[in-house]
């Protein structure tokens, strides 16, 4: 499906989407080992491992980040009130039983 637009798509979602599909390991005669993903006949959109490596550690470290502050939000929330974090507790407990009873059957 890519191929067929990638001439249409801006280059940025052009990277996008090869970067969420992780494409191939290709051997180059000046890059050496690289990640690439075919768009076309002889057209390859390709990243160094050392590139490629830290656009992925850029990434989690952009999720990581994401996930704390949602976690702070939840944390103010539940602070505030104590009944909400007790019953969130007892809840979490429960799935924690029904999944070992689950994993034991």
């Amino acid at each position: 499906m890519i191929r067929k637009f990638a001439k249409i798509l801006p280059y940025f979602m052009v990277i996008w989407f090869v970067k969420k599909f992780n494409g191939d390991q290709i051997k180059t005669e000046g890059l050496g080992i690289c990640r690439g993903f075919r768009i076309d006949k002889g057209e390859w959109v390709l990243f160094s491992k050392q590139n490629y490596n830290h656009m992925r550690e850029s990434e989690n470290k952009n999720k990581q980040t994401k996930l704390d502050k949602k976690k702070e939000k939840i944390h103010k929330i539940l602070d505030k009130d104590y009944s909400l974090k007790s019953a969130l507790k007892e809840d979490f407990e429960y799935e924690e039983k029904r999944e070992r009873e689950d994993f034991e059957n």
